[in-house]
Parts: structure tokens; sequence; C-alpha cells
């Protein structure tokens, strides 16, 4: 038996597909949207304070860990339970 899918059902399954969770995708705009407004901030990557430059890619990494951490704290069993 075939399924018919729309082109616009079928976007969107790729789309939520491509991550693992709610949670990973909401990592994914999170981390693009500051490396977007990091390339608006700095003009480019043009005009980029080396003394900063640490505090940039040290904030980014936090993000993404952050997330990450709470990804695998929200997959836990008894926290599945809490969140429903």
């Amino acid at each position: 038996m075939q399924s018919t899918i729309s082109p616009a059902n079928q976007t969107e399954h790729s789309i939520n597909s491509a991550f693992a969770s709610h949670f990973a995708k909401s990592m994914f705009f999170t981390i693009v949207g500051l490396a977007i407004l990091v390339f608006i901030g700095t003009r480019m990557f043009s005009h980029i304070d080396l003394n900063l430059y640490g505090y940039m890619v040290g904030t980014i990494v936090f993000i993404g860990g952050f997330f990450y951490r709470f990804i695998a704290w929200g997959e836990r069993p008894p926290t599945k339970i809490i969140i429903k």
C-alpha cells in the first residue's frame, strides 16, 4: 500500500526527522542564531577584539554544552514523566 504524502508534509517531516528531539532542534537554531549575531556584530569577522575572542568561542561552546546536558537530562525516564 502506497501512502501519498504532499510536498508540504514531506518537507516538514524531513526537517523534523533531521533532529533527534525537539531540544536538539532548539540547540541547533540557538547556536546558528548566535553565530549569525557574532558575524553581524564583528562586521563579517573583520573587527574582532582578540582579547574577547576567547569569550566569544567560550560562549558558543558553553551554550552547546548546556543544551547537550539538558537533552541528556530530559531523556532520562524519571525526567520524561515530570516533563509530561
